[in-house]
């Protein structure tokens, strides 16, 4: 269980200016980085297991048990997060 999570909204140039993301990914900031990555090729998304979900154009994507899934779905973009760091 997380104690902590890193929460990033992703959007377009086009999409920021607008106020809107068109997407998010939820990390557990807690999770150790697994000793077997050891180059840079390593570090590809699948290859951690802090990720808690994400969703990008569409898609819907977590991890289970180390494989990465990847549902398509109906969701859009969504406002931006204006109130934190206050």
């Amino acid at each position: 269980m997380p104690k902590f999570i890193w929460v990033a909204e992703i959007a377009t140039i086009g999409s920021f200016e607008q106020n809107l993301c068109d997407g998010i990914i939820i990390q557990d900031a807690t999770e150790p980085i697994s000793a077997d990555i050891t180059t840079e090729d390593d570090l590809s998304l699948s290859g951690h297991l802090s990720l808690i979900f994400g969703y990008l154009h569409g898609e819907y994507f977590t991890q289970e048990l180390g494989n990465f899934i990847k549902v398509t779905t109906f969701a859009a973009g969504f406002a931006v997060f204006d109130r934190n760091l206050r």
